[in-house]
């Protein structure tokens, strides 16, 4: 697959990641108590799962280029919002909420790292299955 083909899957994925995103923080949040951003909390553990779960799964396996490309930088990387993560701290931060702050960064590296756990897991039971 050349460069542009690639290039074009890796954003269509992307297109998919950044609607599910949207569509999971909205609904967390609408479910969540406000003050908090629930949302990008449940994003962030969730896709530290499926990178995780995916990564895991292809590692000794024959997989394009462009479909490990696609997942991993596409859909999960417009998935996550580590950005948006830091972005939140630092207004969390300088609102005066410097307890939710760190209690959001705390949750947010164990849960994302629980969750690399959790999907390593999943990907070895599937290939036992």
């Amino acid at each position: 697959m050349n460069w542009l083909s690639t290039a074009a899957l890796i954003g269509l994925a992307g297109f998919v990641g950044s609607i599910c995103r949207f569509a999971v923080s909205g609904a967390v949040t609408v479910l969540a108590p406000r003050g908090f951003p629930t949302g990008t909390l449940v994003v962030n553990a969730t896709g530290c799962v499926l990178l995780a779960f995916f990564l895991t799964l292809i590692r000794d396996r024959v997989v394009s280029d462009a479909l490990r490309l696609a997942i991993a930088v596409g859909f999960v990387g417009a998935y996550t919002t580590f950005s948006t993560f830091a972005y939140e701290i630092y207004e969390l931060a300088r609102s005066g909420h410097s307890f939710r702050a760190g209690l959001y960064l705390i949750l947010s590296v164990a849960l994302g790292l629980a969750g690399v756990y959790l999907g390593i897991l999943l990907a070895h039971r599937l290939e036992r299955s």
